[in-house]
């Protein structure tokens, strides 16, 4: 198995998390979740607490799972994921 973690780098203000969340879970994901020849996919976040003194530098991470290296590769090469990628930079830059 091959295991291939994805996050965003930095936080997001409280007052956003409702909405950043919502568009993580209802239209981020489900884009994800489409993705060829991804086996797992699951949304790890954290609770926002210092660890070892140290704030978080992720608001939030995605473990993306594949059988192969081959079908990593292909995953992160196809149409799927580019579109995904460009919604995102999109939505939110």
């Amino acid at each position: 198995m091959f295991v291939r973690c994805a996050y965003y780098v930095g936080t997001v203000a409280p007052e956003n998390q409702r909405a950043f969340d919502d568009y993580v879970l209802n239209v981020h994901l489900p884009d994800v979740a489409a993705w060829p020849r991804l086996r797992l996919l699951r949304l790890l976040k954290n609770d926002g607490l210092p660890y070892l003194g140290e704030a978080p530098r992720y608001y939030q991470c995605f473990e993306l799972n594949f059988d192969t290296q081959e079908d990593m590769d292909f995953c992160m090469a196809s149409p799927e994921r580019v579109a995904t990628r460009k919604q995102s930079a999109e939505d939110y830059g």
